[in-house]
């Protein structure tokens, strides 16, 4: 796969300081190393590439509070050429729809808040592929997925 020329700003501090704080949320008081986020950016973007069969300009849509895995969705889209389309939960049902045809992901990534509305969205715009996380690893078929990716 050709990788887009952009700076890796999380593999760049994973290798001077791994051990350093990158993310912290403040809600939930988790928190990732540089070397921590570098793994699981590294396994998500991977699992993108294979399982989801993403490659260069696909859309990957997602739909959620603020969590820390926004960032790592985001690093890993960077890393794998892959377009992410957030979509703000402050529109109607059938304004999100709309953006989600006009964009065309073909991967919809989701919280447990927003699962209701992103089963609608996945149905009315042919989505095929969801992927949800959650606070706790048994709801979280995202975490569970990266956690059980080897590198």
């Amino acid at each position: 796969m050709v990788k887009p020329a952009t700076h890796d700003w999380v593999s760049y501090h994973a290798r001077r300081q791994p051990d350093a704080p990158a993310l912290t949320q403040h809600e939930t008081g988790l928190k990732r190393t540089w070397g921590e986020l570098e793994s699981r950016v590294g396994r998500l973007a991977h699992i993108l590439q294979t399982r989801f069969r993403l490659g260069l300009a696909d859309r990957v849509a997602v739909i959620a509070d603020n969590d820390i895995r926004l960032f790592e969705l985001q690093f890993a889209c960077l890393r794998t050429g892959t377009i992410l389309v957030p979509l703000n939960w402050r529109l109607s049902a059938g304004e999100l729809v709309a953006l989600a045809r006009d964009a065309g992901p073909k991967l919809l990534i989701h919280d447990a808040t927003w699962a209701e509305q992103a089963s609608h969205i996945a149905h009315d715009s042919g989505i095929a592929e969801r992927l949800r996380w959650s606070d706790t690893l048994a709801d979280s078929d995202y975490d569970r997925m990266i956690d059980g990716w080897a590198e």
